[in-house]
């Protein structure tokens, strides 16, 4: 049968000798009439349980294929399921072995046992002695584990409005914490120098969403921040902002968003600080109406800053000695971050003692500690 060159379907003036020469060894290969050579006879192992070594075995061409062909290798999987994790040739496994300092020159040594072990991770009294056990249909009945102590560890996110600091998981405007000595908190200050930005929005038919003059810009906001999006709309074109710029109502964000997917009116949006990076303003039916809101974080430096302090009040000293500062707390790492974490790995209650019991030193008849 002849042979198929896939050159010969291209136009002529693409028959050049450059595409003739890359199509030979490439397509040409792909499209050949195979060629079947009928065999019969087994392939693999001709020793182990089960197998007879007088069955007709096909002839490999190399000893390598002949001693090893279809040997298993390792297959890792991830627990409790049936996708591969990790797998390891037999070639694989004599390179890890040579790596670790092992002789494989004779690989007949390495694998003369035809049976391994293998630990399943059970309780092997139960699997074989499976009737003297008395087992639920449904399982053990549900308990709920719940913490009834003051965490060890935990993170706050601290936010400051109105003169007034709230902590993420307590209630009020600055709440009492109660925190246990060998702790470790975390305090996320989230407190830059807040403010409110008005957006005006227009539209321009269906082309564009029109802010401040400009046709679908790429805004800004800072995490932290509260913005305004004042809707003077010509039409009836809602304003999402969404996870991603879909069509639709999906992917709605909705922290901090009061009066998504508004007409008319204004739409309030105060950032959280768990904001994604990037997010979207889009029209749910109208594909050109649509654009990026980058989401960055405060700068640093320029709002209160948040202090863990021996005594209350605004001075940072203590009131019956105000030359010693009531600042500096031991244990307190990054005290007075204003955008950050301030951490508080809480002391003993003698983590100090050492300082009060050092003993005499006489040197000349002078007391010194």
């Amino acid at each position: 049968m002849a042979n198929v060159r896939t050159v010969d379907f291209l136009p002529e003036i693409f028959q050049t000798p450059a595409n003739k020469q890359f199509l030979s060894a490439t397509l040409d290969q792909l499209v050949q009439e195979p060629s079947f050579q009928k065999t019969q006879g087994y392939v693999g192992r001709k020793i182990g349980p089960g197998v007879n070594p007088i069955d007709r075995y096909v002839i490999e061409p190399t000893k390598n294929r002949n001693d090893y062909q279809l040997e298993p290798g390792v297959v890792s999987l991830v627990p409790d399921s049936n996708i591969i994790e990790d797998v390891i040739t037999y070639p694989g496994i004599n390179d890890a072995l040579a790596m670790q300092g092992a002789d494989i020159t004779d690989p007949q040594r390495l694998y003369t046992s035809d049976y391994y072990t293998w630990d399943p991770f059970i309780d092997f009294d139960k699997f074989v002695n499976f009737s003297q056990y008395y087992w639920l249909p449904g399982g053990p009945d549900e308990v709920d584990v719940s913490a009834t102590q003051i965490p060890l560890t935990d993170d706050f996110v601290v936010s400051r409005n109105n003169g007034v600091y709230t902590f993420s998981g307590q209630a009020g405007n600055n709440p009492t914490l109660t925190l246990v000595r060998g702790g470790n908190y975390n305090f996320e200050v989230a407190q830059n120098d807040k403010e409110t930005v008005n957006f005006r929005v227009q539209n321009k038919n269906i082309a564009a969403y029109v802010i401040d003059y400009q046709d679908n810009p790429t805004l800004t906001l800072v995490r932290g921040n509260t913005y305004v999006f004042t809707l003077n709309l010509n039409g009836i074109y809602p304003f999402y902002i969404k996870t991603a710029a879909t069509l639709g109502t999906t992917n709605l964000y909705n922290t901090g968003v009061l009066n998504n997917g508004a007409t008319v009116g204004a739409i309030t949006f105060t950032v959280p600080q768990d904001a994604p990076d990037t997010l979207f303003y889009v029209n749910d039916i109208e594909f050109n109406m649509r654009g990026q809101i980058n989401v960055v974080n405060g700068t640093p430096g320029t709002g209160p800053g948040f202090w863990i302090q021996t005594d209350p009040g605004i001075s940072g000293t203590i009131p019956s000695t105000p030359n010693i500062s009531s600042r500096t707390v031991l244990g307190v790492v990054n005290n007075g971050e204003d955008l950050g974490t301030v951490t508080f790995n809480v002391p003993d209650s003698t983590a100090q003692s050492f300082f009060y019991n050092l003993n005499y030193v006489n040197n000349q008849s002078t007391p010194y500690y």
